[in-house]
């Protein structure tokens, strides 16, 4: 089970995911809104790459953690499946907040997959996770201005 919660911040499914998304966007939206979205979602995985890197190239990691860089499938997960709800829905009624609530709690799940999988600790994963929140987080905050 963990295996196919894990996919789902997998890079074989959010890159495409996230390419879709852009595109819809260009192409129902704007180009502004795609190009906003993008950014934020290209900064929030170089945040992840520059993570790993510090690590793995001059073991550059917050003392006292089990750290080697943030959960890349944490952040994905996070950066891409809320806002993906949150376009994706109607603005009327709650079905919106339902869908972006869940979107959010799978990419919780995601996050806590990767402990039983043994891939991340869980300080990769939370930070993996709250670097996703805060990129779609400035996303979802320009929109709703």
């Amino acid at each position: 089970m963990w295996n196919f919660v894990t996919f789902l911040g997998d890079s074989s499914f959010t890159l495409p995911a996230a390419l879709l998304l852009f595109v819809w966007l260009c192409y129902n939206t704007s180009w502004r809104m795609a190009f906003i979205w993008a950014s934020c979602y290209c900064l929030t995985m170089l945040a992840v790459v520059l993570s790993k890197l510090l690590f793995m190239g001059w073991q550059i990691a917050p003392p006292g953690l089990n750290f080697t860089g943030m959960s890349g499938h944490s952040a994905s997960a996070m950066a891409l499946l809320p806002v993906a709800a949150l376009l994706l829905t109607p603005a009327q009624g709650k079905l919106r907040a339902y869908c972006v609530g869940a979107a959010i709690l799978v990419a919780l799940a995601v996050g806590y997959s990767r402990l039983p999988l043994g891939a991340h600790s869980p300080s990769e994963s939370v930070s993996g996770l709250s670097i996703g929140l805060t990129g779609a987080g400035l996303f979802i905050i320009w929109l709703l201005r």
